[in-house]
């Protein structure tokens, strides 16, 4: 009897190739750049939302997806994190430059106006 291969979903083999990448940040209130896997900047972005420190968060995520564009969660967290900071008009630049890397990403195509 052969063993049989379970496919793996695609976009969960991108997802994890990205968050075990290694991203240099400045974390808030710590001097000097600081080297993560991009899934520790996620998480600890995560950690700042929970207390509501929005512009640390919006901070943090926009150092991760200047180095790590792919990792969509990044963009994710900025954008939840520009809503709750009421920065509207820069959710929408931001989901404009998001859409340069995933021109059909559907959370990035929600938080753009029409042309």
């Amino acid at each position: 009897m052969s063993k049989r291969r379970t496919p793996t979903s695609p976009s969960k083999n991108k997802r994890d190739k990205y968050a075990n990448k290694m991203v240099s940040v400045s974390l808030p209130k710590r001097p000097g750049q600081t080297t993560l896997t991009a899934a520790q900047v996620h998480s600890f972005g995560q950690q700042l939302a929970q207390q509501q420190q929005w512009s640390a968060v919006i901070v943090l995520m926009r150092q991760l997806i200047k180095q790590l564009p792919q990792y969509m969660d990044g963009w994710y967290l900025l954008f939840d994190a520009l809503r709750e900071a009421g920065d509207y008009p820069e959710i929408e630049r931001t989901a404009r430059h998001c859409l340069e890397f995933k021109p059909r990403n559907i959370p990035c195509l929600l938080y753009t106006s029409p042309s």
